[in-house]
């Protein structure tokens, strides 16, 4: 099977899990009635809120420099911007290609190891994952009676998997991986020979090298300080976004913290631009706090408001990316035609 057949079938299998999120979400949903409704949203609110996303995209860009310059380089913060920003704009087209695609456009207008840059990456989302788990166990802790029985739900179903894997299987399995380690430890010289897996070798230590970073940071308060902005202001970005739609304005600080963690979650997923993800867990959160989605007295289907705040909120943030996706690709073209003159 070649690679490009490969790409095509991921792509669809990602887009269709989209899809298929977003029919869950919208199956009942009188679309007419919401469309009709977004027309009365406040958008004023919505642009001021994408001014703190577009601040967290700079903010995330300057600490990804901070990352990069142990590997003793220094890119300018503009090609840093773009690149990240394109790095974004590939993520709606394909799940986790952003990541590739920053650090192929980083490379080509600054002078640095592409493999390093992927491991700076790597170190980066472990770092978000890090603070999306804080966060969590912070949404927990302001008020455990309503987001405890939202997240042990979820927990619950997952462990409930577990619980019907025999002793039997676990067994087996523990001997096989034990075996294969020691075979692979065993004629790691031989293995380590072959081209490929030199590739895969080198690659690997590069990837190490990105991740060592963060033990050399030179300016870790500075990388502190923008690691719990960029959070601070998507934050700051949902709770204004309330205020987009009556439904949602009352609601406070804690809301809007519970509405981040879901969102991160969502966007999280492996769908592109976390499209149906996004919409199904943020429209479930707001019902935890009486956004109830119910039926048209006329046509019978479901007016759902936290669905219409979800979809005014992933869609102004999607067409942020894809404002900026857009000028990053002019500018960063621009960039290599500057270097390809002096040079």
């Amino acid at each position: 099977m070649s690679a490009r057949l490969k790409s095509s079938i991921k792509f669809i299998i990602f887009l269709g899990v989209g899809v298929l999120l977003m029919y869950f979400a919208f199956r009942n949903v009188d679309l007419s009635q919401m469309l009709s409704d977004m027309k009365e949203a406040h958008y004023g609110w919505v642009l001021f809120s994408l001014l703190f996303s577009l601040v967290a995209h700079m903010s995330r860009a300057y600490r990804w420099g901070m990352l990069i310059e142990p590997l003793h380089v220094r890119p300018k913060f503009s090609n840093l911007f773009y690149s990240l920003c394109l790095g974004y704009f590939a993520n709606m087209a394909f799940p986790r290609l952003g990541e590739v695609t920053r650090c192929t456009a980083l490379y080509e207008v600054e002078e640095t190891s592409i493999d390093s840059l992927f491991g700076t990456v790597i170190a980066e989302r472990v770092i978000d994952l890090i603070s999306l788990i804080f966060l969590i166990f912070l949404t927990l802790a302001i008020n455990f009676n309503l987001f405890g029985n939202f997240f042990m739900t979820l927990l619950r179903d997952k462990l409930s998997f577990v619980s019907h894997i025999s002793s039997t299987f676990i067994f087996i399995l523990a001997i096989a991986v034990i075996s294969l380690i020691v075979a692979v430890y065993t004629m790691r010289k031989r293995i380590a020979k072959i081209p490929a897996i030199s590739k895969v070798i080198s690659f690997l230590k590069g990837i190490v090298d990105g991740l060592q970073t963060v033990l050399k940071l030179k300016k870790w308060k500075a990388f502190l300080f923008h690691s719990v902005l960029i959070w601070f202001l998507y934050f700051v970005a949902g709770y204004f976004s309330f205020f987009a739609i009556p439904e949602t304005t009352e609601l406070g600080f804690s809301a809007a913290l519970f509405i981040l963690v879901l969102g991160g979650i969502g966007m999280s997923a492996p769908v592109q631009g976390g499209i149906g993800a996004y919409h199904f867990l943020v429209a479930g959160g707001l019902a935890l706090y009486g956004i109830i989605p119910h039926p048209d007295p006329i046509t019978g289907k479901e007016i759902s408001k936290g669905l219409m705040y979800a979809t005014i909120v992933h869609s102004s943030q999607m067409l942020l990316i894809l404002v900026l996706g857009s000028v990053s690709i002019l500018m960063l073209n621009i960039e290599k035609r500057k270097q390809l003159k002096v040079s």
